[in-house]
């Protein structure tokens, strides 16, 4: 059975983020941390990524199952010292069964670079991700957010 593997994006990669904005606009929305209206905003998220990626304050991967992507994972929040950040993952749909093997080559990745602690992103309705992140052993962010709707109605 193939594994999952890290590896650097590619030009050609970005094929493949396009068909799945068609596909899971809404997980790649989870990913990138706000709703994906259409391609321009997914287009503009990833650029934003990508930038921190040139300033050193994150760094992503394309995540294979074999010689085939199955979804990406980032680093955010990255320190000049390079030894912590937040760790945000994305496995396509049809190949979440896989999750937990992409998590754990992800961690192995990252921590082989010298992270020495992974912070799990907060995922406010999404328990299967909270709960991948805790069987990986990400750490639980250290601060708490508390958010309230205000609504015109009531």
């Amino acid at each position: 059975m193939a594994e999952c593997t890290l590896r650097a994006f590619t030009q050609a990669d970005g094929d493949w983020l396009r068909e799945w904005f068609q596909t899971d606009a809404q997980g790649l929305g989870q990913f990138l941390g706000f709703a994906l209206e259409n391609e321009g905003a997914c287009i503009a998220g990833f650029n934003s990524l990508f930038s921190g990626c040139q300033q050193g304050t994150a760094q992503f991967w394309m995540i294979d199952r074999g010689a085939d992507p199955i979804g990406f994972v980032a680093l955010t929040d990255v320190p000049a010292t390079l030894d912590v950040g937040r760790v945000h993952i994305y496995i396509e749909p049809a190949q979440r069964r896989y999750s937990l093997r992409a998590a754990r080559a992800a961690q192995q990745t990252i921590t082989e670079l010298g992270f020495k602690r992974l912070v799990a992103t907060q995922a406010r309705d999404n328990k299967a991700a909270a709960a991948l992140a805790k069987r990986v052993g990400f750490l639980p962010h250290p601060m708490v957010v508390l958010e309230k709707q205000l609504h015109p109605e009531g």
